[in-house]
C-alpha cells in the first residue's frame, strides 16, 4: 500500500485529500508545517511515496526536502497548480494518477 503525506496548512482541504486517498486504499500522513512533516520524515515513521506540497505553507519549499528525500524513491509534488482550492473529486483522482 502506498503512503502519501499532504502538508497543507488549511485542515479542510487536508480532511478532504485525505478522506478520498483514504477511499482509494492509500495509507496517508498530515502535516500542517513543513517542520511537522520534516519531523515526521527524520523520525523515519513511516516510508512516504508521495508528499503533496502546498507551496504557501509558511516556510514551504521543496529544497527542505531534498536531504531527507535525495536516496529514497519519494516524490514531492506541489498541489498548487494543478489542483485547485476546491477541485472535485475526479480531479483529485485523476491527479493522483498521474503522480502515481
Amino acid at each position: 500500500m502506498k503512503t502519501i503525506m499532504i502538508v497543507d496548512e488549511d485542515r479542510d482541504i487536508v480532511e478532504r485529500i485525505k478522506s478520498y486517498l483514504e477511499k482509494e486504499d492509500f495509507n496517508v500522513s498530515v502535516a500542517q508545517t513543513n517542520r511537522e512533516a520534516l519531523e515526521a520524515l527524520e523520525k523515519n515513521e513511516q516510508n512516504v511515496d508521495v508528499i503533496l506540497l502546498h507551496s504557501t505553507v509558511p516556510g514551504s519549499d521543496e529544497d527542505v526536502f531534498t536531504p531527507i528525500v535525495t536516496n529514497t524513491k519519494t516524490k514531492i509534488v506541489s498541489i498548487d497548480k494543478p489542483l485547485s482550492r476546491t477541485c472535485t473529486e475526479e480531479e483529485l483522482k485523476e491527479f493522483i494518477k498521474k503522480i502515481m
